[in-house]
C-alpha cells in the first residue's frame, strides 16, 4: 500500500461529486479514478472510466460506491477483486439473494465491505449492545415529495394539509425494498443490530413537514436508548443535513480516507462480532452473518389514511440497466470483514 492512500469513486451524483471534490482537494488521499456512465464535464477526463475493470486497474486502496443498490450488486464482484469497498447503498442487503452475492464476493476476494452510518448516528451503540437487544424500531418522517416511489409500484396522492400518513410499518427489510434510495441508513442500523427482519421501521409521510426526522428506539434488559436525527438541507430536498456537506459526506470522507490508509482487524467466521477496530469506523462485524431465508412477505397494513389500510406493493429494486443509474446519488461504515 502506498504512503498516500488511493480512493476511487463509483457515481458522480450529489454525494459522489462531493466526495470527488474532497478527495481532489485533500492531502490525505489521492483520487485514483471515478466510474461514470458517460463523461462528465466537471471531472478531469483523465480520472474518468466507464467500466469496473478500468477502475480497479487504477490500483485503488478503497472504492467508494455512491450510486444505487443495483449498481452496487452488479459491480461488487469486479470491484472487490481489486480493493475494499465502501457501499453507500446499504438497501442492497434487503434482497436476500443480493446480500448473499455481496457477501460471497467479499469472501472470495478477501476484501472487506463497509457500510457508512448515513443519516443515523450512534450505530456503534447498536453493535455494542447487539447480544442484549430485545427490540429496535426506527421511525422516519418525511415530506412525500422527497420520497422516491419508483419501486413502490404506486405513489399515493398527497396535498398540502393532508397531515400525517403512515406509508409503511413493518420489518425494515420491507421499507428498504420499497424505498431503496431513501433509507440506506435504516438498512445499516438493522444490520448493526437485530437484522433486517427483526428490526422494524415506520415511515410517516407529512406533506406539511419542513424537516426530515429519523429516530431509533432500542430496548433490552435493563436499558433503553433513543438517538434521533436530523433536519433536511433545503438546497437538496430529501437529503438529511447529516448526509450533506460537512455532515454525511464529510463523515464518509473521513472514514474513507482512514479506511484506505490502515489495515483494520479481521473478523473470524463463527465467532462473535469483533469490535475495537480503527476509531474512524463505527463498528466492525463478521461478514458471515446469518442470511434471511426466503423472500420477504408483504407487511400487514403498509399504508394508512383516515383509519383505512392498504398495501403499498413493491417492484424489483434492481434496475434493468445499471449504467442508466450509475451517477445517481445514494444515501449510506459498518465493516463486513473476512
Amino acid at each position: 500500500m502506498s504512503d498516500t492512500p488511493r480512493l476511487a469513486v463509483v457515481g458522480s451524483g450529489r454525494i459522489g461529486a462531493d466526495l470527488i471534490e474532497r478527495a481532489t482537494a485533500s492531502d490525505d488521499a489521492a483520487l485514483a479514478g471515478v466510474l461514470v456512465r458517460e463523461e462528465k464535464a466537471f471531472l478531469d477526463p483523465d480520472l474518468q472510466v466507464t467500466t469496473p475493470a478500468a477502475l480497479v486497474a487504477r490500483d485503488p486502496d478503497l472504492v467508494v460506491e455512491a450510486a444505487t443498490p443495483g449498481v452496487l450488486v452488479d459491480y461488487a464482484e469486479e470491484l472487490l477483486a481489486g480493493a475494499d469497498l465502501m457501499a453507500l447503498s446499504g438497501s442492497a442487503f434487503a434482497d436476500p439473494g443480493d446480500e448473499a452475492h455481496l457477501r460471497a464476493a467479499s469472501e472470495d476476494a478477501g476484501n472487506a465491505i463497509y457500510l457508512p452510518h448515513a443519516a443515523l448516528f450512534g450505530i456503534d451503540g447498536l453493535a455494542d449492545a447487539r447480544s442484549e437487544l430485545e427490540s429496535v424500531h426506527i421511525e422516519a418522517r418525511k415530506d412525500p415529495a422527497h420520497l422516491d416511489f419508483e419501486y413502490a409500484a404506486e405513489a399515493p396522492d398527497f396535498e398540502a394539509g393532508d397531515g400525517e400518513v403512515v406509508l409503511y410499518e413493518g420489518p425494515t427489510r420491507g421499507l428498504c425494498e420499497r424505498f431503496p434510495r431513501n433509507f440506506n441508513s435504516h438498512a445499516t442500523a438493522a444490520l448493526a443490530g437485530l437484522g433486517l427482519d427483526d428490526t422494524t421501521s415506520t415511515l410517516i409521510a407529512d406533506s406539511d413537514a419542513e424537516t426530515a426526522y429519523h429516530e431509533i428506539t432500542a430496548t433490552g434488559e435493563g436499558f433503553g436508548w433513543s438517538p434521533s436525527a436530523t433536519a433536511p438541507s433545503r438546497a437538496s430536498p430529501g437529503t438529511s443535513r447529516s448526509c450533506r456537506r460537512g455532515g454525511r459526506s464529510g463523515a464518509c470522507w473521513r472514514r474513507a480516507a482512514a479506511c484506505a490508509s490502515c489495515e483494520p482487524p479481521r473478523g473470524v467466521a463463527g465467532r462473535p462480532p469483533q469490535f475495537g477496530g480503527p476509531p474512524p469506523f463505527p463498528f466492525p462485524f463478521p461478514r458471515r452473518l446469518p442470511l434471511s431465508p426466503g423472500a420477504f412477505p408483504s407487511p400487514p397494513g403498509a399504508l394508512r389514511r383516515n383509519g383505512s389500510n392498504a398495501t403499498l406493493p413493491i417492484t424489483s429494486a434492481r434496475s434493468s440497466s445499471s449504467a442508466s443509474v450509475l451517477n445517481a446519488a445514494s444515501s449510506g461504515p459498518c465493516r463486513l470483514p473476512q
